[in-house]
């Protein structure tokens, strides 16, 4: 007798549909890694080497290609990385291996719509399932990314098979980052976890691609942060182009937001601390206080797991244990102090980086 089936929707004898081992397929597909990216090279004076004519219009290519695939998108998106500088300045600094984009969580569901109509799916590298030969990529939904807090997202082409392109000449990959906007409109960096003013997310000019397609750029601000945080010379290298670009106030505001690193990851901590003793009852049973602390994720490593252990034998001893207690307790199995110094140093380097890229006099 034949039904409706629930992998494909259609009708047919129940267990007949192979449906879903061709989903299973698609899920997880493997391709060469990709080679070292080498345009960020710079000379003795910080200089690069502008990207050749041909190379150049196949950077113009790619950016008319996004603009093809995001025209008529009911929401905001921005041009995100480097390539940014480049059409501020109106000419290719350097070479721009990828492009990528940024969005809010709030508009997956609206991008993951616009994408297919091209022919386009979200991806995230599967990491656990690559090899020393090749990357691992799985093809991800909305709630998928917003449930696993996936991060390394890309925008994939694939064929009529469902299969990912990774040789025609058309744009394959597009770097994706997605982020959160709070309720008062700031933007919530997803990787990092600072809080960003709303107005650093609104486009800053729009780049007319040759087929007439228009990209929303990204604040200078917003470039900045992220090559700060990305660390690598040629990311201060590019700041150091970009420094016109940005105001006194800009700058002040990159420089403080850096130094006040560790006093954010110590707040941090504390509210993450408090939510999971808010959570908890000492009086609770010890089983359903330990379910709940394996649920706020605190037990996710080995440390974690033993600290678990410890705090139901230490509720034995102080039944009256209190929220102050319980972030103190935390502090100490988990090195927190230890944690803020080693924030300090790395805080110290990004501001000193900064500085030097940004041509200020680092203080004695």
């Amino acid at each position: 007798m034949e039904t409706l089936c629930k992998i494909c929707g259609g009708q047919h004898v129940t267990g007949a549909c192979t449906e879903k081992e061709k989903v299973d397929d698609l899920k997880f597909q493997f391709f060469p890694k990709f080679e070292s990216f080498t345009g960020g090279q710079a000379d003795k004076e910080g200089k690069y080497s502008e990207p050749t004519a041909e190379r150049g219009a196949e950077i113009e290519r790619r950016l008319d290609q996004l603009g093809e695939i995001m025209a008529g998108a009911g929401f905001d998106y921005l041009l995100d990385g480097a390539i940014n500088i480049s059409l501020l300045k109106n000419k290719f600094i350097r070479d721009h291996k990828d492009v990528d984009i940024s969005i809010v969580d709030q508009d997956l569901m609206a991008l993951d719509e616009q994408i297919k109509k091209k022919g386009y799916v979200i991806v995230s590298a599967a990491r656990d399932k690559a090899t020393d030969s090749q990357r691992c990529l799985e093809i991800v939904s909305p709630q998928e990314i917003i449930e696993r807090n996936l991060r390394e997202l890309q925008l994939a082409r694939i064929d009529d098979d469902g299969k990912i392109l990774n040789d025609s000449k058309d744009i394959n990959f597009i770097d994706l980052h997605v982020h959160h906007r709070d309720s008062v409109g700031n933007i919530v960096i997803n990787y990092s976890k600072v809080n960003l003013p709303a107005k650093y997310f609104q486009e800053n000019g729009r780049y007319q691609t040759a087929s007439g397609y228009e990209i929303p750029i990204s604040h200078p601000v917003v470039v900045a942060y992220h090559k700060v945080e990305s660390g690598r010379d040629y990311d201060f290298t590019d700041i150091g182009y970009l420094k016109d670009l940005l105001s006194e106030e800009d700058k002040s505001f990159l420089l403080d937001l850096f130094e006040q690193e560790p006093k954010r990851a110590l707040e941090q901590f504390t509210l993450k601390v408090k939510e999971i003793f808010s959570d908890i009852n000492p009086q609770m049973p010890a089983e359903e206080i330990k379910s709940q602390l394996e649920k706020s994720g605190i037990g996710k490593d080995p440390r974690g797991r033993a600290f678990i252990e410890d705090f139901l034998k230490m509720l034995v001893a102080e039944p009256e244990m209190n929220e102050a207690r319980f972030i103190a307790i935390v502090a100490e199995k988990f090195e927190i102090k230890i944690e803020i110094e080693k924030r300090k140093v790395q805080a110290k380097n990004k501001v000193d980086k900064l500085k030097e890229a940004l041509g200020i006099k680092k203080s004695t």
